[in-house]
């Protein structure tokens, strides 16, 4: 306890007296408790926010040359190949990266129209098939077709060329191999036209017996008379009506 020393001063008759008095101090100040303000993460709740208002997105605007593309293709469908052929060619004038979308059936829609003018115009058909075939050059079909207008006006090497490519696709193809054994035996490639035709008899086709007889007529240019006459008889015991076997066979036999 500590006490703080007053001085009183008593006057009585001229002496002085000195008295100390003990004063008792007043109560200390209260220290005031500190209050932690930090919190729990898990105490904190975020107020409430409003969103704010959605802005729509501008609208995209069409890819160009995209409308005549889907055009092409309605027309397409509807077996319209010159109006399709029209529109796709001005989707890629407009667009040219469509060409990936746009060239399988634009040569579809070229080669479509190359058949509907090909007994009027081999040369424009011809020119159309080119196109189409540079398009997807892997689309047999189309590779077919190019070879069959090249052999009917004669263009053997080109029909050769491009049968080749078609048979090399699809080796089972009987009727592509037929006619380039036929390019063959034409141009005097007698041992690629027996090649051809020989697969041709094994595949075993509706015209087996035609197949067979051609077979037989090139290995008589080849020297081959005996493997001649037993194709020839095969022939006609697959169509005893084929009378270019049965007078080709009697034509081998006189000259023995």
């Amino acid at each position: 306890m500590v006490y703080a020393a007053v001085a009183a001063v008593v006057i009585v008759v001229g002496v002085v007296f000195t008295f100390l008095v003990k004063q008792k101090p007043g109560p200390a100040p209260e220290k005031q408790a500190t209050v932690s303000t930090r919190e729990s993460p898990a105490a904190k709740v975020a107020p409430p926010t409003t969103p704010p208002p959605s802005v729509p997105a501008p609208s995209k605007a069409p890819e160009p040359g995209v409308a005549k593309l889907e055009e092409g293709m309605a027309t397409l469908k509807l077996g319209r190949f010159g109006e399709a052929t029209k529109s796709f060619e001005e989707a890629l004038t407009t667009n040219p990266s469509l060409l990936d979308r746009a060239s399988k059936p634009y040569s579809q829609a070229l080669r479509g129209e190359a058949a509907a003018v090909t007994a009027i115009d081999p040369s424009k058909a011809k020119e159309l098939l080119v196109k189409a075939v540079g398009l997807d050059p892997g689309n047999v079909d189309g590779l077919s077709q190019l070879a069959g207008l090249c052999l009917r006006e004669k263009d053997y090497p080109n029909a050769i060329k491009t049968y080749e490519k078609v048979v090399k696709l699809d080796a089972k193809r009987s009727h592509a191999l037929f006619n380039l054994g036929y390019a063959y035996a034409v141009t005097k490639e007698y041992a690629k036209a027996e090649q051809a035709y020989s697969k041709v008899v094994d595949l075993a086709p509706p015209y087996l017996d035609e197949a067979l007889f051609n077979l037989a007529m090139v290995q008589v240019k080849l020297g081959k008379r005996d493997q001649s006459v037993k194709n020839l008889e095969r022939a006609i015991q697959v169509n005893p009506k084929n009378e270019g076997a049965k007078q080709y066979l009697e034509t081998l036999k006189k000259g023995a």
